[in-house]
């Protein structure tokens, strides 16, 4: 039981490793977050911690996780800006030789505020807290739950039903970035802001995230943006390869 619990575990990790990175919001207003590192410990077994963060959706939905890069290498955590106003939801996976843990949910950040994220083990079971300081004392904030993603699939079949992403013709493009041809093309739905764009290369080698995002900014900001860049990080997603991605963007 122990190896195959190992097993699961390791897949588990190494399968963290491919998500996207979380970006921070460069536009509007924020809170900020602290958030342990991930770690593994492999003295008397192994064992560890494992943190993913995502920014719902209007469904209340995660469209995707994202982990927090370890940038304060002499710290326990790492401090990150948050969208402010908005449903902020973390996952966390606890593990200690063939005991784990799973929690997820989520909170409203507001702005300005700093929010601290921790978790604790009693007799094997699993709590996870969000706080923030107010005049010297500790304010626990609620954490909800989250969507089942059978809930979650279901919501966002029946929208994909009555919604259409419809092609922006004239904002075809073939660019050069960095020595690389893209291929880029930009969709919306009827009377909505959001733009959906879509990214890859024409020789389908492997795009990085932060490339896809700075493209779709160069791109769109010329061809469909009347008022001040705001990124949807919540509508971006990618192929299994990551060779083609879709980068949400409101301007």
């Amino acid at each position: 039981m122990r190896y195959i619990l190992f097993i699961i575990l390791t897949v588990f990790i190494s399968g963290c490793a491919t998500i996207p990175k979380y970006i921070e919001p460069v536009n509007g207003e924020y809170a900020t977050l602290s958030i342990p590192h991930n770690k593994t410990k492999y003295n008397f077994g192994f064992s560890g911690e494992v943190y993913n963060i995502a920014i719902l959706n209007e469904n209340d939905c995660v469209d995707s996780w994202y982990k927090v890069e370890k940038k304060a290498e002499d710290k326990e955590k790492e401090i990150i800006k948050i969208p402010a106003d908005k449903k902020i939801a973390i996952s966390a996976l606890l593990y200690i030789g063939n005991s784990t843990c799973r929690l997820s949910g989520f909170f409203e950040a507001e702005k300005n505020e700093h929010y601290n994220f921790s978790t604790k083990t009693i007799k094997r079971t699993c709590f996870m807290y969000i706080d923030k300081i107010e005049n010297n004392k500790t304010i626990y904030i609620k954490i909800k739950p989250l969507k089942s993603a059978k809930m979650c699939s279901a919501k966002f079949n029946a929208q994909n039903k009555e919604k259409k992403l419809s092609l922006v013709k004239e904002n075809h493009a073939e660019l050069f970035f960095n020595g690389a041809k893209y291929i880029l093309d930009s969709y919306i739905v009827l009377f909505e802001n959001p733009y959906y764009i879509t990214i890859e290369r024409e020789d389908k080698e492997k795009i990085e995230y932060q490339e896809a995002i700075d493209i779709a900014i160069d791109y769109i900001k010329p061809r469909g943006c009347t008022s001040p860049l705001k990124r949807l990080p919540n509508l971006d997603k990618h192929n299994e390869n990551k060779t083609k991605w879709t980068i949400g963007i409101s301007c």
